[in-house]
């Protein structure tokens, strides 16, 4: 069966539970993970390859270190170990200006899915994001475009199914797909276990409170 949809899948919540919509949905799906080197890329992509697994898809690691040594001349060694999709958080201090760097797993995964003749990109872009972030709403719609002038031959479509929804919703969708929550990685510092400490650690339980679905994550204790 060929191939159809791409999902860029960074070991989180957000994209984990994505992937296993896609799958249930029957679409012919394959995956991506853009490993940067930050602090949490060995969790992520324990979790991402977790997932790939559990559903029986191919995962295509892509290597790029280059950005680790990019951005930490710009910003606090703490602040990059960040998810692309998590940043932004009011409850960490967030250097400015802050420049996103979203486009560029965006980017990658759009070369690959053309590389690969898949039509759909999806990634796991949600409400709170696309409400707090200027711009990304037009982003999405108009990345497609301004990417496919370049390769009208390997046209790209990007979808972002959850672009409606909470993280506490997502996280009831995951529940109803089985997916193992405790597997996915938030947590924003590279350690054998979520930190309790970071504002990704927060988000993530206040998430989990407000779905009302039981928190399997296993936490540092913090005094």
């Amino acid at each position: 069966m060929k191939v159809t949809d791409l999902v860029l899948l960074s070991g989180g919540l957000d994209s984990s539970v994505l992937a296993y919509q896609l799958a249930n949905k029957g679409k012919s799906l394959r995956a991506i993970y853009i490993d940067t080197g930050f602090k949490p890329a060995l969790n992520e992509k324990a979790s991402a390859k977790h997932v790939a697994d559990k559903l029986n898809i191919h995962l295509e690691i892509v290597e790029a270190p280059g950005l680790l040594s990019m951005t930490s001349a710009f910003y606090p060694t703490d602040f990059i170990g960040l998810d692309e999709w998590d940043k932004s958080r009011p409850l960490d201090p967030v250097p400015i200006p802050y420049v996103t760097g979203f486009a560029v797993p965006v980017a990658i995964a759009t070369f690959y899915a053309a590389l690969a003749g898949i039509k759909t990109l999806n990634v796991g872009v949600l409400k709170d994001q696309v409400d707090t972030r200027t711009g990304l709403s037009n982003f999405l719609s108009d990345w497609p475009t301004l990417s496919n002038h370049l390769n009208p031959n390997a046209p790209v479509q990007i979808a972002a199914p959850f672009k409606g929804m909470t993280k506490a919703e997502v996280i009831k969708t995951g529940a109803s797909l089985g997916v193992a929550l405790d597997r996915t990685w938030t947590c924003y510092r590279g350690e054998e276990i979520h930190c309790n400490r970071c504002g990704g650690c927060a988000a993530r339980q206040s998430a989990f409170r407000e779905a009302n679905v039981n928190d399997a994550t296993s936490y540092q204790n913090v005094e």
